[in-house]
């Protein structure tokens, strides 16, 4: 996958992992539901860090879905997650939605 922008949109039982060769993208659209899952993960060939970045990351996770975007590290997130489904985030991420919730406060 060599793509700056990544759309996808996934049912049922399916489970999709995507290997790639680039760290950086612009955003992620995420679309999941029934007992989907999704993981993103750096082709493991490649030296150094395995660590990606994105602008945004838009999320849509129902059902009994997971979406693992753990290796990431986002700008921006806005995510609809329903009640029996999960999103692995990384903690550079967490932090950053920690800042955004404060500052929506001051």
């Amino acid at each position: 996958m060599r793509q700056k922008n990544f759309s996808i949109n996934l049912s049922g039982r399916s489970r999709l992992e995507l290997e790639t060769y680039i760290s950086d993208f612009d955003s992620l659209y995420v679309r999941q539901q029934d007992s989907s899952q999704v993981k993103f993960e750096m082709a493991e060939d490649l030296p150094g860090s395995q660590v990606m970045r994105a602008k945004v990351l838009q999320a849509n996770v129902q059902g009994f879905s997971l979406l693992d975007v753990g290796h990431f590290a986002f700008k921006s997130i806005h995510q609809v997650i329903g009640d029996s489904a999960a999103i692995i985030l990384s903690g550079n991420t967490l932090k950053t939605m920690q800042g955004e919730d404060e500052n929506a406060v001051k």
